[in-house]
C-alpha cells in the first residue's frame, strides 16, 4: 500500500522533512520487493533525479509485524 503522509511535528532530528511524502506498507512475508527497492534507493543517494529516501522501518499494527 501507498499512503500521502503530512509531517505534523518536527523531527528529533536536525534533519529537515518535506511537509508531505510518499509512505509504503506490506505485511512482512510481502515486503521483499521493499527491501530490494530501498537497497536501489542506497544505491543511488544523492542523485537529483532519484526521490529520496527518508528510510524504513519494521512495526506491529493490529498485531501483525
Amino acid at each position: 500500500m501507498v499512503y500521502l503522509a503530512a509531517v505534523v511535528s518536527p523531527p528529533r532530528s536536525n534533519e529537515l522533512l518535506p511537509s508531505l511524502m510518499a509512505t509504503k506498507s506490506a505485511p512482512v512475508n510481502n515486503s521483499q520487493l521493499l527491501s530490494i527497492e530501498r537497497e536501489l534507493f542506497s544505491q543511488f543517494e544523492g542523485c537529483p533525479h532519484i526521490l529520496r529516501c527518508f528510510g524504513d522501518d519494521v512495526t506491529i499494527e493490529d498485531g501483525e509485524q
